[in-house]
This record gives C-alpha cells, structure tokens and sequence, in this order.
C-alpha cells in the first residue's frame, strides 16, 4: 500500500491502479483475497470524502490511512480519472508488477454480473480492464490496436457515433455440400489425423464467397465472418489480392472488418501446422490479426492434425474490445480465456459443426458475465443454418431473434445479415 500511495502522489495513476489490482487478486490467511478483506473492511465516510476530493481537487496526497481504510473507493476514483483524461484514446498500457506482466486496457461500462458484484475487482473499475499476461501456461496475451491502420480507426469511430447505434454483421454460409479434403494418416484401427488442403470443389466455394461479398456490400455489412474449414488458404489468398485489386482501381470493399473463416496452414515462423483464421481490413484485403486454433477436433474417424495455438488476441477498436477464435476454442479447456480472462465486447468465431449448442451455451455465459456479443459463423457438416449469439435475456438463439425469423421462411439464405446494437456507456452503466 505504501508503493500504491507513493504511485498516487506522483501522479503514475495507471500503474497504481494496476498495483491494487496485483494486491487485490493475494491470497489471505484463512482463505480468499485481499479484495474480499477490502469488501468486509465497512464504510468510512470521512475516508471516502477524502479520497474524492483528493481526485477532484488535486490535494497533495492521499493518507495512507484513508487509502488503507477504502482501497475500493481509490480504485473507483483512479479508474474514472484515467478515463477523462484518455477521452477517445484506445491505446493500451503495459506494467510489470513483481515480475508479472500486465495489460491496462480501455473498456465500457456494462450491466454484467462481472460489474454488478461487490466483490469483483470490476465492480469498481468501470472503463478499463487488466489482462496477465500469460493468461494460461503456454498461452500469452497479444494485445493490440489499430494504431497501423488509421483509416479504419477513423472509420468504427464513425460506427460508434452513429445515432443508430448498431452494428451490422453478416454470417457466410455455403450450400454446395462440399467438404474439406487432405491428407490423412492413420493412427490405431479406428481413427486417423487429417491436415486438410482444400475443399472438394474450391473453385465453386470461390464463386460462392465472392457473390456473398457482394450481396454483404450491398446489404451494408460492416463486418463478414465466414465458417471453419469452409475457404482454403488458395481460396483466402484469392480472395484477399482482388480485394487489393479493387482498392486499387479505387473501388475499394466496402466492408471494414472481414474473417474468411480458418483453415489449415503452414505456419513459416514456426514451420508447424495450424488452424488459423485471420481478420482483415475489407478495403484492401491486409491483415489486422490472426488466431490459431487450440484444440484439434474430431469429425467423424478424422481428427484434426496441426499445433495448437499459443496466443489469444485483444484489439482494441472504437466500437469495442474484439477476439477472435475458432470452434471448439470456446467450448473446451481454453474457454476460459475469454470468459475471465479477456473479456471482449466482441467475439468473432469461425465454427464447423453439426450441433452449435455449446456455442450457444458458451455465448449465454460470456455474455451474462460482461455483455460480450459471439457471433458464430457455423457451416454444419449438415444442410442447416449458421447461428449468431447474442446471450440476451431471452437467451442466445441461431442469430438474433430478428435473423431466426427470416430464417424459418428461407433457410437457404446466405450471407445472413443482422443488426446487433453496440454497447452504449450511457445505457449500460
């Protein structure tokens, strides 16, 4: 507490805030934290007046002895006063605390029981959120913004004024029933390892993706994501130079975010196999960020033959905080992560599976906790619809309830397209 006081006097708020965050998470003799020691500690209302002043008057220093009495209160205090000072800025900060590493990252109030618990550390931090990295052993945090790219900043920034307040997705799905091939290899009598290469009719799921593009333009599509195993790395690569093509004819893509679904591929950094979906910038077709896949699934007798991934991505964008992940990422040992540990407003998932009802399982649960918004392009190995969910009260659906509509008059639509409201600080919190 001495450090954190020391912190506060010389102005350092983002690192004492990180600080109170490191002691908060100590365990305690008898059981639990310090943060619930904080909880149980009982009002001060001398203290708590104190500490406000301090942060609206700029007094020389807050009393160890009020800072000791109300941690909570100081924590509420520095959170607000990072957020009017940072103002429009997305940019994240990183802290060492005892050779720990942090991630200080921008964030929006909400109406998630993460911030409705008094002994939840978010409960009093409202705009930001802290990330340790590594989040699991093996897997490190790769947090980042749009700093490269200011164009498209510029471009959510106008999506999050928007009086309208929403986001419009879209959700590609393929009715040609072609399937992933590649190469197999046997492992005992009844299963075999399967890298896949392509798609039983690629140049068709190229045709295929380039109308839903276009039709997703013309519908006004502010971000495309497209299902696990369904486009090739040919078929992205394709994909991604005609996008460069027309940007520079000058007729660039009018869709700012874009996921062409994941697939097996050779990662040159590492020389290994993964299950990598990437997110590009629609007018161009260059790439913002990537995820590898962690857990290898089995489909049939084939079970899935690449490395896993050691990364999970936080972005940080004018409309919110955004992952990316892969199919059984979300419902497997690694679903965590997002659950606790990065708590995105957005989470873009690329799927391939007959049944997504983990998914929709997983999305109640994050969206429950902090108002994240999954949305999963699912390509079921069946003729069936993709499903989108948004955890809302009603409970998460195949789509918003508005898309589920449409889809019982036409089930063969594609790309899906649906308007998900973005969160509102003025009405979450």
């Amino acid at each position: 507490m001495e450090q954190v006081n020391e912190l506060i006097a010389g102005r350092e708020y983002k690192r004492a805030l990180v600080r109170l965050w490191h002691l908060a998470g100590q365990a305690v003799a008898g059981g639990g934290t310090r943060l619930d020691q904080w909880f149980d500690s009982g009002r001060n209302e001398l203290a708590t007046q104190r500490i406000e002043e301090y942060f609206l008057f700029g007094q020389p220093s807050i009393g160890l002895t009020d800072l000791r009495a109300r941690p909570t209160d100081v924590i509420r205090c520095l959170d607000q006063r990072l957020a009017e000072e940072r103002k429009k800025s997305v940019r994240s900060a990183t802290f060492e605390v005892d050779r720990q590493r942090y991630f200080l990252v921008p964030c929006s109030p909400h109406s998630g029981f993460e911030q409705q618990q008094p002994v939840r550390f978010a409960a009093y931090m409202r705009h930001h959120r802290i990330i340790a990295d590594p989040l699991l052993p093996g897997v490190r945090a790769v947090i980042r913004d749009l700093a490269g790219f200011p164009a498209l900043q510029q471009e959510l920034q106008l999506i999050a004024e928007d009086p309208r307040q929403a986001l419009v997705v879209g959700l590609g799905l393929f009715h040609d029933g072609h399937r992933p091939e590649g190469d197999c290899r046997p492992v005992d009598d009844d299963r075999q390892t399967v890298f896949f290469r392509g798609t039983s009719g690629d140049a068709e799921r190229l045709a295929s993706a380039r109308e839903q593009i276009d039709a997703a333009e013309a519908a006004g599509v502010e971000v495309l994501l497209f299902p696990e195993l369904t486009l090739s790395p040919a078929n992205q690569q394709a994909l991604a130079d005609e996008l460069l093509q027309r940007w520079q004819r000058g007729s660039a893509c009018r869709i700012p975010l874009l996921v062409l679904g994941s697939f097996h591929c050779q990662d040159a950094d590492f020389d290994c196999r993964r299950n990598r979906a990437q997110l590009l910038w629609g007018r161009d077709g260059s790439t913002l960020a990537k995820h590898d896949k962690f857990s290898p699934a089995t489909l049939g007798g084939l079970t899935e033959s690449f490395t896993p991934g050691n990364a999970a991505l936080f972005l940080s964008t004018a409309i919110g905080n955004l992952s990316l992940a892969v199919c059984k990422d979300i419902i497997d040992d690694y679903a965590d992560l997002w659950l606790t540990k990065l708590g995105p407003d957005w989470l873009l998932v690329a799927s391939l599976s007959d049944s997504a009802r983990e998914h929709v399982a997983f999305s109640r649960k994050i969206w429950n906790r902090h108002r994240c918004v999954t949305i999963v392009a699912n390509q079921p190995l069946a003729a069936q619809p993709p499903v989108a969910g948004d955890g809302s009260t009603s409970g998460p659906v195949y789509g918003y309830v508005r898309v589920a509509e449409l889809m019982e008059r036409d089930p063969t639509r594609n790309p899906w397209v649906c308007e998900v409201p973005l969160r509102s600080p003025q009405i979450q919190s």
